[in-house]
């Protein structure tokens, strides 16, 4: 009986070729996006899990409360984690890393500018899993200028060389001993590095941060916990020890501190803190692919339900003959479905081939280490063939039912009608095919539109052709105003400037007593440092004071700039002349002006309140050079540059960036999240237009003489496209009335995530109706406009 099924599912495959094509077709695109989609779902859920004590590894976040501002980061103060250990028996040991600056590595005749580098403690692999291939994992980080690289570095450096115990030299600065070769670290890691250079390097040259919990919250802290300790009664103890070894010093500075844990699992997808080690995803990205996945599969079976439909009265005698000759329903149910599941096991095995084809142009969309092994996840293979088992099912259930109960007397009758109920279900489909196409539509659109919104919009500063030169060298910062002018002196050079922070990094947060606030009352701000060429560089307005000038020798030490937010924090109505000063300071700084509110960050994030210090003020003082060009010779003044900045730093090549560029990489999670939606928006309408196609050719073909007798009485070819297409506009009409709202809801919620964002706008809504009716349209009127070229006397020549 099986050989039965299966041979007549493949005659009937062989007989009606088209209409078989476009089923396979259908499933075989759904089901290769849903591969697509779940090799994407699969890697976000495995970041991290390749540790072998993943679930005991837990990082601390901060909430520091400054003013009334929460500020919630990924880093916390350098002590804190070593109290935890020595005081809590719960945890077992913790790690404490640290990003090195991009600087240059160099070894003999070789240099490269590494930005993968990390300080790091001894017990990093006490922690997480880096399998170390050569050196001591218990002493490879102990001392200070201990250099642990990464396979791909080791070659890089050292070609088939034994890199252990050579030198090489970071920054011009520290001399480093090669202790250990580790594994590259696998790029499902919610942070990758090259080197790790021991802390103790860095904690021998910055002592006075190691000495009380007040150092900078600067540093990244991982806590590894005993087995089957409690992390929620841990996290308990926190606020206990917070006051042991803080709480005055928090008391003095006007600023509470929450400690939490946030498991090592959940870093890649659940976090949204500031001074994150690294880029991060989110979970609700995840869920959209899932439910983009389940829109696509089901528009796939939606054509193969309303097209087998369509079609049970082109076997509707094939049925009453099975039924005279003995066949109950349950057989012909089962046959039918077992017809289904042949052309959805066969379009499983296209999809599997679609899906290896299409996987390296989306492991580069979607910016993910993409994988489909069916040998390393067991489950996979299992899923697959349960996923084709379902669809098939699922695809095949009311066309089997349907032609499984037509009475064979009415059938060898010929009196069998398609019935109200069959036509009716078969509009639901198309009318739920066109809804989730409008609404991937319209969701496509406003992602696309908030992105050229971001991009677009006035950031309050003029990121074009400004050039940005790291300082590596303490001289040139010595010496920053005669370095400014010699650079100036070339034509192609508008104007340099100098500063401690480049817009789109990440600016030093600290709490700030404005004049006339109580003590212990603080607001939170973020600081930076800046010369008084770095305002007209970048083309920042300022609405109230001046400028910082070299006019005026006290601006270095008692003058400050604030930004528009920052005075409305406050509640000044005129903060020329009022002093802003940290807590414990003796005395505060004065504000000669107020520039505009601009996007130090990408507008996806807040503003928030600016303190700018005026010379090389601030711990890290100047770190970077703005070099205005202009627009013009671009090539032949970067060559300037360059041989400029040898004389400046004859140690090193320059190491240079544009500033529009790094800004802008700032969107490259957005752009991508557009271009996702984009190409799965494209293939569910190519799916739709795929099941229009095969309706529209079963339509005309079931009312040709009905055309033929309408051209016969003097219908034209627009009359008959009319006829034929007014159904599709009373679907397209509905259809947007259902999903509009659906839409707008769903993006709206999405929109919500950005401080600054566009509008919808009535003229998305009208823009997707137009797209979808235009679509459908185009395909529909192929086959109804060769069905009204057709001769009328082929169609009537029967009758």
């Amino acid at each position: 009986m099986l050989k039965n099924y299966l041979l007549m599912a493949l005659r009937n495959l062989r007989k009606q070729k088209g209409y078989a094509l476009i089923n396979v077709a259908g499933l075989a695109i759904g089901m290769a996006c849903c591969i697509l989609i779940l090799s994407f779902i699969l890697t976000e859920l495995s970041y991290d899990r390749y540790h072998e004590k993943a679930d005991r590894i837990y990082r601390l976040i901060a909430n520091l409360t400054l003013g009334n501002t929460p500020n919630m980061i990924a880093t916390t103060n350098p002590m804190s984690s070593i109290s935890m250990r020595e005081e809590f028996a719960e945890v077992k040991e913790v790690v404490r890393l640290f990003p090195y600056r991009r600087a240059p590595v160099k070894h003999g005749d070789i240099e490269f500018y590494e930005e993968g580098i990390f300080y790091a403690d001894a017990t990093i692999f006490d922690v997480f899993t880096y399998p170390m291939l050569k050196g001591d994992p218990k002493s490879a980080l102990v001392t200070a200028n201990s250099l642990v690289l990464t396979e791909e570095m080791a070659e890089k450096y050292f070609g088939d060389q034994d890199p252990i115990g050579k030198m090489l030299k970071l920054n011009n600065r520290h001399d480093c001993k090669v202790t250990g070769v580790i594994q590259n670290v696998p790029s499902n890691s919610h942070f990758t590095f090259d080197m790790l250079l021991s802390l103790e390097t860095f904690i021998q040259e910055n002592k006075q941060m190691f000495e009380s919990w007040m150092g900078p919250f600067m540093f990244h802290a991982y806590l590894l916990l005993e087995e089957n300790a409690d992390d929620r009664a841990l996290e308990q103890k926190f606020p206990a020890l917070i006051e042991k070894h803080a709480g005055e010093s928090l008391r003095q500075y006007g600023a509470a501190l929450d400690l939490h844990l946030q498991p090592l699992t959940k870093t890649h997808l659940y976090s949204d803190y500031r001074h994150e080690i690294a880029g991060h995803s989110d979970i609700k990205y995840v869920y959209i692919f899932a439910f983009v996945a389940v829109f696509v599969l089901l528009i796939a079976c939606f054509n193969f339900m309303n097209i087998g439909t369509a079609r049970s009265l082109t076997r509707a005698k094939e049925v009453g003959m099975r039924k005279v000759l003995g066949a109950d329903k349950g057989k012909l149910i089962r046959q039918f479905l077992g017809e289904s599941l042949v052309y959805s096991f066969i379009s499983l095995g296209l999809a599997v081939v679609l899906a290896q084809i299409a996987l390296p142009a989306f492991r580069s969309l979607a910016d993910r280490p993409l994988s489909i092994d069916y040998t390393l996840i067991p489950w996979l293979i299992p899923g697959l063939i349960g996923l084709a088992f379902l669809v098939g099912l699922f695809a095949g259930s009311y066309p089997a039912f349907f032609l499984a109960s037509f009475q064979p007397v009415k059938v060898l009758k010929d009196i069998l009608k398609s019935g109200l109920g069959n036509y009716r279900f078969r509009q639901v489909l198309v009318l739920t095919q066109f809804v989730i196409s409008i609404t991937l539509i319209i969701c496509t659109l406003v992602v696309f539109k908030q992105l050229l919104f971001m991009k677009n919009k006035n950031l309050g500063f003029d990121k074009e052709h400004v050039v940005v030169v790291p300082i590596m060298e303490n001289k040139i910062r010595q010496s920053i105003e005669a370095v400014k002018q010699e650079l100036q002196k070339h034509p192609g050079i508008l104007n340099v400037a100098a500063g401690s922070h480049e817009p789109g990094g990440r600016p030093s947060g600290g709490s700030y007593q404005p004049e006339g606030w109580a003590d212990g009352k603080t607001v939170m701000m973020d600081g930076f440092s800046i010369d008084h060429d770095y305002i007209p560089t970048l083309d920042i307005d300022i609405v109230a004071g001046r400028n910082f000038s070299p006019e005026f020798p006290a601006d270095g030490k008692k003058s400050i700039l604030i930004n528009e937010y920052a005075v409305k924090e406050i509640g000044w109505d005129d903060p020329i002349g009022k002093t802003i000063k940290q807590p414990g300071a003796p005395e505060g700084k004065t504000i000669v002006g107020v520039i505009k509110d601009w996007h130090f960050q990408a507008p996806h994030k807040h503003i928030r309140g600016h303190i700018v210090n005026y010379g090389q003020a601030g711990f890290f003082g100047y770190r970077f050079v703005f070099v205005k060009l202009a627009p013009g010779n671009i090539p032949e003044t970067l060559a300037f540059l360059k041989n400029k900045w040898r004389e400046f730093d004859p140690n090193r090549t320059l190491d240079y960036h544009f500033l529009d560029s790094s800004y802008d990489m700032q969107y490259r999670s957005q752009e991508k999240l557009s271009q996702i939606f984009t190409y799965f928006t494209a293939l569910a309408i190519f799916i739709a237009c795929l099941g229009l196609l095969g309706m529209s050719a079963f339509v005309a073909e079931q009312r040709t003489k009905e055309i033929g007798i309408r051209k016969v009485l003097g219908a034209s070819v627009p009359n008959v496209v009319v006829l034929l297409s007014k159904e599709l506009i009373i679907i397209t009409v509905i259809a947007n009335v259902i999903a509009w709202p659906l839409s707008y809801f769903m993006m709206n919620r999405w929109l919500q995530d950005f401080p600054f964002r566009t509008e919808i706008g009535i003229l998305t809504f009208l823009l997707s109706a137009a797209l979808i009716f235009l679509i459908g349209l185009v395909t529909t009127s192929f086959q109804s406009i060769k069905a009204s070229l057709a001769n009328p006397v082929e169609a009537l020549r029967f009758e």
